[in-house]
Parts: structure tokens; C-alpha cells; sequence
């Protein structure tokens, strides 16, 4: 079984693949292996979210072993978290597990040994049943690893609700219109660039203060019902923070303009 993930980065992404491995070392201990892009990230990510995580939370703290840990070795009673890094095929290959977590794959780099993410699957060999999991913010379409694997999939849009009239529809930055123009979606109202509006496919302008109740009612939306496992794929107009909210990408934009 397979889940793919191409999430813009402040989506939450992160956080949704830390409270699952954190579900299954309590409710379904199993040993699992998260592949970071190299060591040193996989390191950072030991000390600054792991495991500040598993100190704060009472289950998985009780089940931890400390003694028998280390900073990419985290031991559990019944399981453990091996933290590999993409650029190790010794890393890669280390440890057989039935949950393999490929986070930020877009930052990997093919090795002499091939493809980390297709490397690292193929610790589930041994497992009846289990899950790969590959998560990442999508980099540059000429050297992006998750996308052939998000096309493959189910390819679901996150589908929300107009607050004023009621049409559910995913957040873009642009759509083409019937007579074949396209335009864009999130704009400043009125030209000045005070305040940033998202003008819904009926024609609706939805400020950002609509945004938060619109993610509580949405729904992942198929476009491609007949993929071989559940991808999902989340821009950044989706970030509930204000740091990377529609003003901010707006702004971005603006600054970008006529810089290659």
C-alpha cells in the first residue's frame, strides 16, 4: 500500500506524518523508517520534532527507551524509529520495516544505487502488509522525484466551500475560463495592495477571514479515480498561517515579477 503527499511547505504536512508515527508506535507498535534527505537533516529532525514530541506526549514517552536510543535510533516497546538518511545506501538498507516514510523527497538526489525512494521501498519486502508513504513539497518539475508518483495516484484536490454561495471548489492560483483565457484567482482587491481576495469560481470575492471555517468544511476530491493508491496534492493558498497567507504570497508574486 502506498500514500503520496505533495503538500506546499506550512501545510501542515509535517505535522500530520509526526502525529502518525506517533499513532502506531502507542496503538500498533511496528518498527517504521523515516528517510530525510541526509543526515544531518534527519539529526535536526530528531532533536527539534521527534523528540520534543514523544517528551510532551505521556504514551509515547512511557513506552520510550532512552537507554537504548540513540539520536537516529529511537527504541520503543514493541517497535522502533530508524531515522535514514537518502544519500546512504548502507542507511537506506539497514533495517527492514513495514512503514517506510519518505518526507521531502523533492530534496533527495538519485544515488549510484539508483532511486532513494524505490531503494528504501524495498525494506517493506519482508512485510505482508505495509504502507510507504512519500511526502514532499513539490520542487522543480525538471527534477522533481514525488510527481510521477502523485500522477500514478488518485490525484485528490482538497475541495472547499464558497462562504457566500456555497460552491465547493479547490483553491488555485489561476483557471482557465470558457473562451480559453485564464486568469488569476487570488488578486488584490481593486488593484490596491492592501488587501488580498480569492474570487471564486461563480465570481464570489472571499476574504481571507472566510478561509479558516471554509478548510473545517471541505473534502478530498478524486481526479483521478481509477490511481493505484490514495496522492493528494495542496498548494499554498491552503496554509492556515497568517506568515504564509494570501497577502504574503501576493506579495511574493509581485516581488518576483521580471526576475528570471
Amino acid at each position: 500500500e502506498m500514500v503520496v503527499m505533495c503538500w506546499a511547505s506550512q501545510t501542515l504536512k509535517s505535522t500530520v506524518l509526526e502525529n502518525m508515527i506517533g499513532y502506531r508506535l502507542v496503538r500498533a507498535p511496528t518498527p517504521i523508517v523515516m528517510v530525510r534527505p541526509s543526515q544531518e537533516e534527519g539529526e535536526n529532525w530528531s532533536k527539534e520534532r521527534f523528540q520534543p514530541m514523544v517528551r510532551v506526549t505521556p504514551q509515547l514517552a512511557q513506552r520510550h527507551k532512552a537507554k537504548q536510543s540513540t539520536l537516529r535510533y529511537q527504541k520503543f516497546d514493541g517497535a522502533f524509529l530508524w531515522i535514514a538518511s537518502s544519500q546512504s545506501e548502507a542507511d537506506l538498507s539497514a533495517w527492514s520495516a513495514p512503514i517506510v516514510i519518505v518526507d521531502e523527497a523533492d530534496r533527495m538526489q538519485p544515488i549510484p544505487q539508483g532511486n532513494p525512494i524505490e531503494i528504501a521501498s524495498r525494506r517493506m519486502g519482508a512485510a505482508d502488509v505495509g504502507m510507504l508513504i512519500i511526502a514532499s513539497t513539490p520542487g522543480e518539475a525538471d527534477s522533481t522525484l514525488i510527481w510521477p508518483y502523485l500522477e500514478a495516484g488518485t490525484f485528490e484536490l482538497y475541495h472547499v466551500p464558497c462562504p457566500h454561495c456555497g460552491t465547493m471548489q479547490p483553491l488555485t492560483w489561476k483557471r482557465r475560463l470558457k473562451d480559453g483565457k485564464e486568469e488569476y484567482c487570488l488578486r488584490w482587491r481593486d488593484g490596491a495592495r492592501r488587501e488580498a481576495i480569492y474570487v471564486c469560481l461563480e465570481g464570489c470575492v472571499i476574504e481571507e477571514g472566510a478561509k479558516p471555517a471554509m478548510l473545517a468544511a471541505g473534502d478530498w476530491r478524486a481526479t483521478n479515480p481509477e490511481g493505484r493508491y490514495p496522492s493528494s496534492h495542496l498548494n499554498a493558498l491552503y496554509s492556515p498561517f497568517k506568515k504564509t497567507g494570501w497577502r504574503a504570497i501576493l506579495e511574493k508574486w509581485d516581488a518576483a515579477q521580471g526576475k528570471p
